[in-house]
């Protein structure tokens, strides 16, 4: 029997780190992008004892319904440019209930806050003190520190 270190050994951790940074996370990427959430989540819980309704009404809607654009997809670049957030970035994705998550489509990241904060989800709270300043370098920065810890949680 292989050892999950040797099933891995061909897709470093550092490599995986590196194709997500910076790119297109919200397209073919779905399913994944839900389970690295969900991974956060319980990290950013650590301290306390990880019980969230949420989780289970997030798991059985489609990520469509689940993954919301902080920035949102009408309202950013859906390109690469030095004056426009990457809507499909990592670092501008966090998982909601999902009707909240169709309620709050188009509302600026201002807008968002408060329903942010009611959600009981670590990840959208600390998204929701990072407003009302939402723009590239936010991304950047929330982006970095989800795949800092991606590093340290799979490391090889």
């Amino acid at each position: 029997e292989k050892g999950l270190c040797e099933i891995g050994s061909d897709f470093p951790i550092a490599l995986a780190i590196a194709e997500l940074r910076d790119s297109n996370r919200y397209h073919d990427w779905t399913l994944e992008l839900r389970y690295l959430l969900f991974r956060y989540e319980e990290h950013l819980s650590a301290s306390q004892n990880f019980v969230n309704e949420q989780w289970s009404r997030i798991w059985e809607a489609s990520a469509a319904e689940s993954i919301e654009h902080i920035q949102p997809q009408s309202k950013g670049s859906h390109q690469r440019s030095d004056s426009d957030i990457f809507v499909h970035r990592l670092g501008n994705l966090v998982l909601l209930p999902p009707r909240l998550n169709s309620k709050l489509q188009d509302l600026d990241p201002v807008e968002k806050a408060d329903a942010y904060r009611k959600t009981g989800l670590n990840q959208a709270i600390d998204v929701a003190g990072r407003i009302p300043t939402w723009d590239r370098a936010a991304v950047e920065k929330r982006e970095e520190e989800i795949l800092a810890w991606a590093a340290s949680h799979w490391a090889d």
